[in-house]
């Protein structure tokens, strides 16, 4: 019974052999190298998997050779004892996918702190942002007046504003890479998938974070420049009267004025010394040779005027070149100054308008557009469930905004000009003119709406 039961696992346990392909091939090359190279093809988690379960099976194999050793050895000596039971390849399996799926929960936690840390950096970059408008706005406020009273000051505002720095624009450009890179990565998190972000990922995070602290940096340090010199100044006390824009522009026709006189004696002297130089050499080689080598000085002196015009020429050339490149600088200078001047004008009309678009006497003019409503133009057939502004575009589609007439028709209650009234929209309404006259004193409303409508859309007063 024993001999019996000691030979039956050993016939089980042993695989068949296979035939050989040929004789005297290798056990690697029966397998076939095609083989191999699909293994290769596969991806490194597949290639994982499959190593896991095959080092599963081969442990379980070498516990049951093992074992059948044992037995062998126990029914030797007599002391055979039941066999333990064997473990479930499949058990196996889950355990290591379970493993697999801890391992890359972690990496994906591991890529979301850091990606959490460069976005609470991203967004110390965009408050920086916020923060340098106060520096640019000192070009046109009563504090850029301190610096404007100090022109070194302004020479190094004028070179710290001109500067690279990091936009509004990049900074959401940032963002949106930043959710592209952690998109896929959060929506694995917290799943049973075996996803695990690849090392790309995290070296791109670190980059773009890198480059967010660099840019945090060149605004810290020009804006704590600027506060510096500013700071100095107002404890001075004197402020000048002009704006500190007003001062830039002073000072960079200063400058000009001053490279230009600069050149002009460069030219001068450059002139002076040649003339100077020429004369000595002609008189050094007419004492050498004496009255009896006139002839050869004369040639002599035809040369060296020759090489001397030559020489004021290359520098009459230089001193071209020199002024060209100042003049070329200075006209870009000229250029950037007033695009700032322009970009500020226009940041301020923005203001003005936008203001003005809020003021509730300029609002209580418009009441009949302005006001929100269940209803649009076209009155209780449009419900909405919430009090909604008029949409501009749907003015501008019914014939509203056609001209100052259909405005002047559409704010009394009528449409169009069939001159029905419209139905209820519970929004007020002005008397409607009855005259040439009295639809003339619409023009100014009329373009003023037009002018002011882009917004009171930013201001959400009106629907777009």
């Amino acid at each position: 019974m024993n001999e019996q039961s000691r030979k039956q696992p050993q016939t089980e346990s042993q695989p068949r052999s296979p035939e050989p392909a040929s004789l005297g091939a290798s056990p690697i090359d029966s397998l076939g190298r095609p083989w191999i190279e699909q293994f290769q093809r596969l991806s490194t988690r597949t290639r994982v998997i499959l190593l896991s379960v095959a080092a599963v099976v081969a442990l379980t194999i070498v516990a049951f050779l093992s074992r059948v050793s044992s037995v062998d050895s126990a029914a030797a000596t007599g002391t055979l004892t039941p066999l333990a039971p064997r473990v479930s390849p499949d058990d196996a399996v889950i355990r290591a996918r379970r493993e697999a799926i801890a391992l890359a929960e972690s990496r994906r936690q591991e890529v979301i702190m850091l990606g959490e840390t460069v976005t609470s950096t991203l967004d110390e970059l965009g408050r920086e942002v916020e923060r340098w408008k106060d520096i640019e706005q000192l070009r046109f406020n009563d504090d850029g007046k301190f610096l404007a009273a100090n022109p070194d000051h302004v020479q190094r505002y004028a070179t710290i504003i001109a500067g690279r720095r990091a936009s509004e624009a990049e900074v959401d450009r940032y963002r949106q890479l930043l959710g592209t890179l952690l998109g896929t990565v959060r929506a694995a998190a917290g799943t049973d998938s075996e996803y695990v972000p690849q090392d790309r990922v995290v070296e791109e995070l670190r980059r773009h974070g890198g480059e967010i602290e660099k840019a945090i940096d060149a605004y810290r340090q020009t804006r704590t420049a600027v506060e510096s010199l500013l700071g100095a100044d107002k404890k001075s006390g004197k402020a000048a009267e002009h704006s500190l824009a007003a001062a830039m522009d002073e000072a960079s026709q200063r400058v000009a004025d001053e490279n230009a006189r600069h050149i002009a004696a460069m030219k001068r002297q450059a002139e002076q010394d040649a003339a100077l130089r020429e004369g000595e050499a002609v008189a050094a080689q007419v004492r050498a040779q004496g009255d009896q080598a006139v002839k050869d000085v004369e040639h002599e002196t035809r040369l060296l005027e020759q090489e001397a015009e030559a020489r004021r020429q290359q520098k009459q050339r230089e001193a071209d070149r020199v002024v060209a490149d100042i003049q070329a600088e200075t006209n870009l200078q000229a250029e950037k100054a007033k695009a700032v001047r322009e970009e500020a004008q226009r940041k301020a009309e923005h203001e003005r308008l936008l203001a003005r678009a809020n003021d509730k006497t300029v609002r209580a003019e418009y009441a009949p557009f302005l006001t929100p409503s269940r209803y649009n133009l076209r009155g209780r057939a449009h419900e909405t469930e919430t009090p909604k502004p008029v949409s501009y575009s749907e003015m501008v589609a019914s014939g509203v905004m056609h001209d100052h007439i259909s405005f002047a028709k559409a704010g009394s209650g009528i449409l169009n000009d069939s001159y029905s009234r419209l139905e209820n929209t519970g929004r007020p309404h002005w008397p409607c003119p009855t005259t040439d006259e009295g639809f003339e004193e619409f023009k100014d409303r009329y373009e003023e709406f037009k002018l002011l409508a882009p917004h009171w859309i930013e201001l959400k007063m009106l629907l777009p």
